[in-house]
């Protein structure tokens, strides 16, 4: 799969396993209240570390219902990369 546009999101890990993204970064605060653009759980999710189309890519991949969900994230550092798999 190509992904033509990457898009940047700020996604918070809460400790339900819920993923929460945003278009901006939120105020820690005001977290909660603002309106996600994106909320799923990675409860139970695989993830893989890969390195196309980009350096530090990860996917999440899980079952959302009945439907299997994949979702492909980009990050700046190996580290950073490894902190969100660890967290995860």
């Amino acid at each position: 799969e190509h992904i033509k546009n990457w898009r940047s999101r700020y996604f918070v890990l809460r400790d339900d396993g819920t993923l929460v993204g945003f278009k901006s970064k939120p105020d820690q605060q005001l977290a909660a209240a603002a309106q996600p653009l994106n909320n799923f759980t990675v409860r139970g999710c695989q993830i893989m570390s890969i390195d196309r189309p980009k350096p530090y890519t990860f996917v999440i991949r899980g079952l959302q219902w009945t439907t299997v969900i994949e979702r492909t994230f980009h990050v700046e550092t190996e580290q950073e990369r490894e902190d969100w798999v660890a967290a995860i």
